[in-house]
């Protein structure tokens, strides 16, 4: 059997597509009709009027200004009050200890975890879209049979996760190392951490808006700090690029809805992430498995077109940051998955950390070891360096170096069909 037949047969079928994307740019799909209106429900696909979400907020009339501070607007009564909830977010967890003391039990787990924040809407408006967010995230760890738990807004909110993050740590510290999840002492599952709501910043010091006392972005890095295990923190609020730098950190992947804390309007791309990564919408390399990467890539190119079609200036501008520099990425750097040639950045890019975190993987992902899972990750790596300098390699070259790479990630998936295939 030649060598190109060889890894097209041991690779899985959705993987024999990837050639293809090295040798030319992924095209983005294009925008679905009527696709940007919110699920009323548990989300299962989106429908009506694209300009539903926009109608909702009315032209940010609620969003925070620029050093506002701790909003009054934010956290009158009337703007808690549980209406339009959907089901799944209004059923899980609801800010209670023994909400709290159910999700600590499943913790630490193999698969890892995912803790929603909701932050002081303001209005009616705002809590229904934030609401909606939610239920995306929280629907996705039910049928991934995540441990998960939504923090409703209340005064003691920032209590309430200060102390959840410090009981998580304590677990990480506390739990017996195994062989599989805590090589070298430290866990391999992923805790979720994700922030809807809006944000300030007043040229100093960024802050998430609570029902009660706000969170600062260092008040947040200094509670995620003693947790041993990789964390994603997904801040998906107006503002929240103060928050990259001071929240970035090896093994953390941080994805903010804008470039900077002056970016004070209300924030779309935290809706578009959570549907990106929570269903196959975001699938850029079609190998049934959505990663944090891809979900970044697709939903800031949602939140592009939708300021485009509104023909307005964009207010947003998201950044990834997953290799602790503090700088973060922008999509428009990439075609597809991949830099674009003659980038001027310099240092190391982010997104390869990203691609291999899954909210929702396929059985297949689940059955690599850790170190299958090490290997795959340096064999992407060396994809995204040679397509980086295929221009400057003759067409042989390039292809011979790219049979290499498929051929030794068909031998890790091979390695893995073996050791789960029953005797």
């Amino acid at each position: 059997m030649n060598p190109a037949a060889r890894w097209k047969t041991l690779l899985p079928a959705s993987f024999t597509l990837l050639p293809a994307m090295c040798l030319a740019t992924v095209a983005w799909p294009a925008p679905a009709a009527a696709s940007d209106t919110a699920p009323t429900a548990v989300p299962e696909s989106r429908s009506g009027d694209a300009n539903a979400i926009d109608q909702a907020p009315a032209a940010e009339r609620g969003s925070p200004r620029a050093g506002a501070g701790t909003l009054a607007s934010h956290k009158g009564g009337a703007s808690h009050e549980r209406i339009g909830t959907p089901r799944t977010a209004a059923t899980i967890g609801n800010g209670s200890d023994r909400a709290a003391d159910a999700f600590l039990r499943q913790w630490p787990s193999p698969t890892g975890g995912v803790l929603v924040v909701l932050g002081a809407p303001g209005t009616n408006d705002y809590r229904r879209d934030f609401d909606r967010t939610a239920a995306f995230w929280i629907d996705a760890a039910t049928r991934s049979s995540l441990p998960h738990r939504l923090l409703q807004p209340q005064p003691d909110s920032g209590r309430r996760l200060r102390e959840l993050l410090r009981e998580i740590a304590e677990h990480d510290r506390a739990a017996a190392p195994s062989a599989d999840d805590r090589p070298n002492g430290r866990a391999t599952s992923t805790l979720w951490l994700v922030l809807i709501g809006h944000g300030t910043f007043d040229g100093r010091t960024a802050r998430f808006n609570l029902a009660g006392p706000d969170v600062s972005a260092e008040e947040l890095a200094g509670w995620l700090e003693p947790i041993g295990r990789p964390q994603v923190v997904v801040c998906g609020f107006s503002c929240s690029g103060a928050f990259l730098p001071k929240l970035s950190a090896p093994g953390r992947v941080v994805v903010s809805a804008t470039k900077s804390g002056t970016e004070h309007l209300y924030s779309r791309f935290g809706r578009f992430f959570a549907e990106a990564v929570t269903t196959s919408e975001g699938d850029l390399d079609k190998d049934g498995r959505t990663s944090v990467w891809e979900a970044f890539l697709a939903a800031s190119r949602r939140t592009e077109r939708f300021y485009r079609s509104q023909g307005r200036l964009a207010t947003e501008h998201p950044l990834l940051d997953d290799n602790g520099d503090g700088q973060g990425v922008r999509a428009a750097w990439f075609d597809g998955l991949y830099p674009r040639e003659n980038l001027a950045v310099q240092g190391p890019l982010d997104g390869i950390a990203a691609h291999q975190v899954h909210l929702v993987a396929p059985p297949k992902h689940s059955t690599l070891s850790n170190e299958q899972r090490s290997a795959r990750q340096r064999l992407e790596s060396e994809l995204r360096a040679l397509r980086a300098k295929r221009s400057r390699m003759t067409e042989a070259d390039y292809l011979d170096a790219l049979e290499r790479i498929f051929l030794q990630l068909a031998d890790v998936y091979a390695a893995a069909d073996v050791a789960t295939t029953p005797r």
